[in-house]
């Protein structure tokens, strides 16, 4: 991290804490703009922009947390849970799977994994049974 570029992300993390994520974000966008390669400054700016509902900014700043240090499983995980929150399953599971080829004991990857399994197999069920019920519309009692 440049010593120049800390100051403004001790001030984003305060601010974040305070839950000021407007104001965090100006100062990430300082910092980054101090220290662009500053792969912990891009995932904390994606934190703000979370909580400021701006999912795909989001995003972007989680893939250049990666980018910046594509050896990290941390980052990736983190990518794939940015991912994941705008529906990009596919996408998500790939960041999770690259992670655990990083690591392949990474227990926040590992449950990420099966998180979105989970998921895909709840989807799953909820798309037949709502198939199911389309169809047996058109089924008669040969009894009647």
């Amino acid at each position: 991290v440049s010593q120049k570029a800390k100051p403004h992300i001790i001030i984003g993390d305060g601010l974040r804490k305070l839950e000021r994520y407007g104001e965090a974000e100006t100062a990430y966008r300082a910092a980054l703009e101090i220290d662009p390669e500053n792969a912990s400054a891009h995932k904390k700016l994606s934190q703000s922009l979370l909580r400021l509902n701006r999912f795909d900014e989001r995003v972007v700043e989680a893939k250049r947390a990666v980018e910046c240090a594509p050896g990290n499983p941390t980052f990736l995980v983190f990518l794939g849970n940015a991912l994941s929150q705008c529906n990009r399953a596919s996408e998500a599971e790939k960041a999770y799977r690259k992670a655990l080829q990083l690591d392949s004991d990474f227990a926040r990857a590992k449950k990420a994994l099966n998180k979105l399994a989970k998921q895909r197999e709840g989807l799953f069920r909820k798309r037949r049974s709502r198939l199911g019920a389309f169809f047996s519309r058109f089924t008669t009692d040969s009894g009647k």
